[in-house]
Parts: C-alpha cells; sequence; structure tokens
C-alpha cells in the first residue's frame, strides 16, 4: 500500500468504520506474518542478487536514508514499487525509479518517474548501462 502506520490506520477506519480495532488487527497481522516468514521464509525479488553485485562491483553506496550519511537527494535513486514511494521521493528531489510490483498501471505516476523498470534484473543493467550520465544529471 506504501502507507505509514498512521495513514494505514486512517484507510482502514475509513473502509470499515471508526470502530475498526486497527491495534488489535496490526498485532494480529504482524504475528501472522513473522509466524508465516518464519516457516516459509521469504522469496527474494527477481534481480535482487544481481541488483546488490552490480553495486559492489560499480562501487555504488547503498542508503537506506540519504540525511543520514549526507548523500544530496538530487544524487540518490529511489526504487520503488508504490504510488506514495514515488510521489515521496519526487518531492524530495530525488530521481524515482518505478519497478512496478501488485500495481502494474503507474499511469498516475508516469510523469514523475526517472525510469520504469519491469524488475530488479533491468535496474542493475540500466545502472550499469548509464554509470555516467546517472552521476551527472
Amino acid at each position: 500500500m506504501g502507507l505509514n502506520v498512521v495513514r494505514r490506520e486512517e484507510y482502514f477506519k475509513g473502509k470499515y468504520g471508526k470502530k475498526f480495532p486497527f491495534q488489535e488487527f496490526l498485532t494480529d497481522y504482524k504475528k501472522e506474518y513473522y509466524k508465516y516468514v518464519n516457516e516459509n521464509g521469504i522469496d527474494a525479488k527477481p534481480g535482487l542478487y544481481q541488483l546488490l553485485e552490480t553495486f559492489k562491483q560499480l562501487d555504488i553506496p547503498m542508503v537506506v536514508a540519504s540525511e543520514v550519511v549526507g548523500v544530496n537527494p538530487k544524487d540518490a535513486i529511489t526504487l520503488e514499487d508504490s504510488f506514495n514511494g514515488i510521489k515521496a521521493a519526487y518531492a524530495a528531489g530525488m530521481m524515482p525509479v518505478m519497478v512496478p510490483d501488485l500495481i502494474k498501471d503507474t499511469s498516475e505516476v508516469d510523469d514523475l518517474l526517472f525510469a520504469k523498470k519491469n524488475d530488479l534484473n533491468e535496474v542493475a543493467e540500466w545502472i550499469r548501462s548509464n554509470r555516467l550520465e546517472l552521476g551527472n544529471r
């Protein structure tokens, strides 16, 4: 969904009524989610390992939060699969790259995208092919 916990609570209470027990739902959801993950694991997205290897080979730092390590937002590529994530990256002045997952029609945010790739394999190839151009935008 690409929503923080406050927005998720607003969403669920808006959809199911103000009395929806969101905190109880969240606690139960997390419990079931972690139980499932412990029993079944989580498959890596296609191309994840190739992308991480590309970052390593090209000496590209991987950053979770650009402000923490002093990376200028205009020099940061943000990989996202949610509209809200794309909108936030664009508003922050980053280079938003959409890698659609559940939502395939991205026309709502296409004008905000620096690029759109089908999977992380395509992202890795794109980064390798455009390394110099990306650093000089």
